[in-house]
């Protein structure tokens, strides 16, 4: 099919006006963006608590999500929510949960603590108002390889 010279420009102005407009995108709307990188309420009161634990001295550093999934099997790894250094002792890891922790999260951190017995696993949950903490007990390779 040929155009004719009008028909080509009638075309590119009908294209035109299909193109998005220039310049920057718009904005998400505001339901949608978080006003900073925790994917929960919970998360961001506790990474206000190892700021109030930093600047007590009580922790030297802390990091949120540092390592994108720890090996744990083929197809399967986790992400710790938080990592502490302390002055003395081993890195901690904690999992930081609501009052309701599904059951699959649970495990994973286990598998997590039994695998990788270098590091401590805490599991710090925000129960009626308070935080409680847990350790993750891992076993070690003597007790794994009894098992």
């Amino acid at each position: 099919m040929r155009w004719t010279e009008a028909e080509y420009q009638a075309y590119l102005t009908q294209r035109r006006a299909w193109a998005p407009p220039a310049g920057t995108p718009p904005a998400p709307p505001a339901s949608r963006v978080r006003p900073d990188r925790y994917r929960s309420e919970t998360e961001r009161r506790f990474a206000a608590l190892l700021t109030a634990w930093q600047q007590q001295d009580v922790i030297t550093h802390w990091w949120y999500e540092p390592c994108k999934g720890l090996y744990l099997a083929p197809h399967t790894s986790y992400t710790p929510d938080f990592l502490v250094s302390r002055s003395t002792g081993p890195l901690v890891f904690y999992e930081v949960k609501g009052a309701y922790i599904r059951p699959q999260d649970w495990v994973k951190a286990k598998q997590a603590a039994a695998l990788y017995g270098c590091f401590w696993f805490f599991l710090a949950q925000w129960e009626t108002q308070e935080w409680c903490f847990k350790e993750i007990p891992h076993v070690d390779a003597a007790a794994r390889a009894a098992q």
